[in-house]
């Protein structure tokens, strides 16, 4: 039943296609790790400044080849009118989007992950506290 009603879904393309999407231009990337029985996978999303889920995948093995062709699909399939990417501080999507993309665009990493990255090197909510 499960297969059957899946063969219904529509992919990005054909989403695309049939509902002509206003798409902004600026896109939020973010990835998330999660397990499935043990085994570690990852999954990456990419939204419209819209509101529009633009693309996901969920990858089995971490690797900086496939994270390319994630943003490969974007450019090349979904011809995404990208002006600018907003993603965490992820070293792999940097190279990516680095590779995909050169200067072409602008490239900020999110200021909250930034802000949290610097909250635990100097630990500044527990001084705080002990304030």
């Amino acid at each position: 039943m499960v297969n059957e009603i899946a063969c219904y879904s529509k992919g990005d393309i054909k989403i695309k296609q049939e509902y002509s999407p206003k798409w902004q231009g600026y896109l939020t990337v973010d990835d998330k790790y999660f397990s499935v029985g043990g085994n570690k996978k990852l999954i990456l999303t990419a939204t419209d400044s819209s509101g529009d889920l633009i693309h996901l995948e969920i990858f089995d093995q971490v690797e900086q080849h496939r994270v390319d062709e994630f943003f490969g699909f974007i450019e090349r399939h979904l011809k995404y009118p990208l002006i600018a990417i907003t993603t965490d501080l992820d070293e792999m999507l940097e190279k990516s989007i680095s590779k995909q993309y050169g200067n072409k665009v602008l490239h900020q990493k999110c200021l909250k992950h930034a802000m949290d990255a610097i909250d635990r090197i100097i630990q500044l909510k527990q001084k705080r506290k002990k304030l």
